[in-house]
């Protein structure tokens, strides 16, 4: 809105320097989300595209906003350094700017990691998707574990998810009790003969309900190989952003 206290009799020139605006995508839709262990590296190509959808040159610089846990060079490779979740941001200034991230988990190089099949962060309103969560042994032999499952529940304030179904998995008799009032999924596997490899614990099925922002978070409550010894001092569980929109 343009004024003057002897308008309407002087006229205002106005000049607009109109620039086409311009989108950063920063890894394809499956690497949103990324695993690392300490000392592992990792190199995302950002894409630069004009309001038309081409590809054009611009110069783009990265920043990690946790860098004691993963940094970033100036072309891009992010490093690990310590176990925990950091947000990388690419970024190019060319017409007015333009930004994207990834998320890093960072692991420890050895010991059984909890995880889930998660590569993306943002989710669509009344959209489903699912996420099956796994186990990783990495070498271990487990005899029983307990796990705790988070995820933002419709029925807390603000209401964002909807667990639709939930399939267990078939190794170690995954037990699964839910309660969908804090959004909190307990899961137990035992096995008197051990389990090793890779351990689907349980497919969980989601209607996003209303846009905001939050995590999924997995914890290891109980991790025991067959001689009932704790394999917890060297375990890593993970955490994943989600952003319903």
């Amino acid at each position: 809105a343009i004024t003057s206290g002897n308008a309407p009799t002087v006229n205002l020139p106005v000049t607009f320097n109109v620039a086409a605006s311009i989108s950063l995508r920063y890894g394809l839709a499956t690497e949103k989300v990324n695993e690392l262990d300490v000392n592992g590296t990792l190199q995302l190509t950002p894409v630069v595209l004009s309001s038309e959808g081409a590809v054009i040159t611009a110069p783009v610089t990265y920043a990690s906003r946790s860098p004691s846990i993963a940094t970033v060079a100036a072309d891009g490779r992010i490093t690990a350094r310590l176990g925990g979740q950091a947000w990388i941001v690419a970024q190019t200034s060319v017409n007015g700017g333009a930004l994207d991230s990834v998320f890093v988990n960072v692991t420890r190089t050895t010991g059984p990691v909890l995880r889930a099949d998660v590569t993306r962060f943002d989710y669509v309103r009344n959209t489903p998707f699912s996420v099956t969560l796994s186990l990783d042994t990495r070498g271990a032999t487990v005899g029983a574990a307990q796990f705790v499952f988070t995820w933002p529940t419709e029925l807390a304030t603000p209401a964002m998810l909807r667990l639709t179904a939930t399939v267990p998995g078939t190794v170690g008799s995954p037990v699964i009790v839910t309660d969908n009032s804090s959004g909190t999924t307990r899961i137990s596997i035992a096995s008197a003969a051990g389990m090793t490899g890779v351990i689907t614990l349980g497919r969980f099925d989601f209607i996003p309900t209303l846009v905001g922002t939050s995590q999924f978070v997995l914890r290891h409550v109980e991790l025991l190989d067959l001689a009932q010894v704790s394999l917890l001092g060297n375990a890593t569980a993970l955490q994943y952003p989600v952003v319903i929109k």
